[in-house]
């Protein structure tokens, strides 16, 4: 009996090994790491009507929309009426335009929605319902979902299907809060008004109208009929002003003023350009704009907004290339410097040690993120003594080509290769420790334009009262 059981035992143990080596063989493969998300964004997007909006039938009806992907040439523009559970295709239509007006006198229904979608069908996006309907009044200007900029005109205009509308009454809110005020009434007739310099001048609008019959009708007023969500932005150019003249290689300040309103974008999304040939073509520049175009007598800036669908341009400018006036590097070129050492004690100052460095480019050559210039450096002291030794300069290739060396006086030296010519002299220094606390170092150098660094001073103050310390000086020989 042990022994059948103990058979048994080894019999399933064996069944049980074999599964196990079959599930390995046919299970599922290994874990691996899992792929990265994939990063989409929707083509476009309808940005009206997307709440329920009502029309008079014979007035022309108005879908907009952001492009997100410029590569998008056309799209196709479908309907449904409410009554239907299917879409029929009513055209293409540019993508880059961004927006579509029709005439809706000829849909029988009443209430619609409207859709786009690209070519292949493989995105869609669709409008809240369009009702059209017999109204007596109706705001046709601005339109639900615009755009106002405050050097745009702030016209309202209106029209009357009702003869016996004496005069209407508009009141606005900031958009979907039910916040009425009341703006203001005019006369029926009138049908146009420009509201300069309203109570409200950024952020997004509600506005409503409604009309008051007259005496003889039996008085009474109309339901209000509204228009959503319209904008009220700024986007302006601000300096720098037409006529400027500009230096190559040096800075200029692109000022603004941008205020989008919600469902516009961000003021992130403002570009900026530039034009060297009068508007014809336009490179991309930040409001901080370091100079690269070549000269020009005919530039432009510009700033743009892509959902904003806004452009402003201002100019022209000049662009001087006056570059051959920078201070330079190339091989050939020699500096020599007299160098001297005072020492400083309670009791005397004295020069104790006087020398001539003469350094002397031999070649160029590129760097990573710069260009290097292989240097000699000969060195001469008062008793007719020399020595030459290695040396290595550098310019950065950043906006002001910054200038360094491993070697005195190039040493801990931020020198511009460029900056304003209209300024002869640049005075820098340095403080080397904590203000305060002694021995303290400090470095104090003087570029002059054209010619780089003409003295350069090194010293340590060892002691406050009495003076005490020692100073390293260089200067320049013409």
């Amino acid at each position: 009996m042990q022994m059948n059981k103990l058979r048994i035992w080894c019999m399933l143990t064996g069944l049980l090994l074999l599964l196990s080596a079959c599930s390995k063989e046919q299970g599922t493969e290994p874990d691996v790491p899992p792929p990265p998300p994939v990063t989409w964004k929707q083509p476009f997007e309808i940005t009206f009507p997307k709440d329920t909006v009502t029309y008079f039938r014979s007035h022309p009806v108005t879908i907009r929309w952001v492009l997100y992907d410029s590569t998008l040439a056309t799209l196709d523009l479908y309907y449904r009426s409410l009554d239907e559970d299917f879409w029929t295709k009513e055209s293409r239509i540019s993508a880059a335009t961004r927006s579509f007006t029709f005439q809706p006198n000829r849909f029988s229904a009443k209430k619609y929605r409207f859709a786009l979608s690209t070519t292949d069908g493989s995105y869609w996006d669709s409008t809240s319902v369009v009702s059209l309907d017999r109204v007596p009044l109706m705001l046709v200007e601005p339109e639900a979902g615009q755009l106002r900029l405050k050097t745009d005109t702030n016209r309202f205009t209106w029209i009357i299907m009702d003869d016996a509308i004496a005069f209407i009454e508009l009141r606005w809110s900031p958009a979907g809060t039910g916040a009425w005020t009341n703006g203001w009434t005019k006369q029926a007739s009138v049908s146009t008004f420009v509201w300069e310099n309203p109570p409200f001048s950024t952020g997004s609008m509600d506005f409503e109208i409604r009309g008051h019959y007259d005496a003889s009708s039996g008085g009474g007023v109309t339901e209000w009929t509204s228009v959503r969500g319209v904008g009220y932005g700024e986007f302006s150019l601000t300096a720098p002003p037409a006529g400027s003249v500009f230096r190559r290689f040096l800075k200029a300040q692109i000022s603004s003023t941008v205020i989008v309103p919600p469902g516009f974008g961000t003021a992130a999304e403002t570009v900026y350009e530039v034009s060297t040939d009068g508007g014809t073509t336009w490179s991309a520049t930040s409001s901080d704009w370091t100079i690269l175009q070549p000269a020009s007598t005919n530039a432009s800036v510009r700033m743009r907004h892509e959902i904003m669908g806004r452009v402003t341009a201002s100019g022209p400018y000049i662009i001087e290339d006056k570059s051959s006036e920078y201070f330079s590097l190339s091989p050939g070129k020699v500096f020599r410097y007299y160098v001297y050492r005072v020492d400083e004690t309670r009791y005397s100052r004295d020069t104790t040690s006087k020398a001539w460095h003469t350094i002397t480019v031999l070649r160029e050559r590129a760097g990573i993120g710069r260009t290097e210039y292989e240097c000699s450096i000969a060195i001469e002291t008062p008793d007719g003594s020399r020595s030459t030794s290695p040396g290595l300069l550098w310019r950065q290739h950043d906006g002001q080509q910054m200038i360094g060396g491993y070697f005195e006086p190039f040493k801990n030296v931020n020198l511009p290769g460029i900056h304003d010519i209209s300024v002869d002299v640049l005075t820098t220094r340095i403080l080397h420790g904590t203000p305060g606390e002694i021995p303290i170092s400090s470095t104090s150098y003087e570029t002059h334009r054209g010619k780089g660094i003409v003295s350069k001073t090194n010293t340590t103050a060892v002691s406050r009262m009495p003076p005490q310390g020692y100073g390293t000086h260089y200067i320049l020989l013409e």
